[in-house]
């Protein structure tokens, strides 16, 4: 009867996102380094459970993604244990998920110019690349929009009035909007509201 004198874990390394699986093959050889059939109920052996969880089925090793970085794993029945083998635990890459635009008022006087920053992030909340910006207003006969240069999105008042202005990445993400009140000096203080608001 073939006696187990080995175990091997295939490839030597992967890499695995958290929260997701990443499978190594398990091997079985006997003592004439001949192919056998892998034992069942292997003790499962990890560096780092917290990294890397471990479940056996039959010939295959699955292993979970948890906190980033690397551990290592091995399996083992009896005396007999495998190479061990690195698993490195990396986060979803980082996407766009969300334009923020500030502040959520703004005043611009005619004649003057005004600008709001946008602020683009990621999943987990960090700053992102800001992409190539679609804009938009509601009223382009009250605030127009300029070149986006950097954070800064400029406003170009047109007539006295109130309109919304926001920005989209060109595809399903869009900004909150920001209400511009554009108010003409020769009225008086504060916005004149001949135009009210599109909609």
């Amino acid at each position: 009867m073939p006696t187990l004198t080995t175990l091997t874990l295939t490839p030597s390394a992967a890499s695995v996102v958290t929260g997701q699986v990443t499978d190594f093959t398990i091997a079985a050889f006997d003592e004439t380094s001949a192919s056998m059939a892998v034992p069942g109920g292997l003790t499962l052996i990890t560096s780092d459970n917290a990294k890397a969880s471990l479940a056996q089925a039959t010939t295959t090793l699955h292993v979970t993604g948890g906190l980033l970085g690397v551990a290592t794993v091995s399996v083992k029945s009896g005396s007999v244990q495998s190479n061990s083998v690195t698993v490195t635990v990396t986060a979803v890459a980082a996407a766009l998920t969300k334009l923020v635009l500030g502040p959520s008022e703004l005043p611009v006087p005619l004649g003057s110019t005004g600008a709001v920053h946008v602020q683009a992030l990621d999943q987990y909340g960090n700053p992102f690349t800001i992409p190539g910006l679609t804009k938009f207003t509601s009223n382009a006969g009250i605030a127009g929009i300029g070149t986006v240069s950097g954070t800064l999105v400029p406003i170009a008042p047109v007539a006295a009035g109130v309109a919304e202005v926001w920005v989209s990445d060109g595809g399903t993400i869009l900004s909150n909007r920001v209400r511009v009140l554009v108010s003409d000096p020769s009225v008086g203080p504060g916005y004149h509201s001949r135009g009210g608001l599109a909609r």
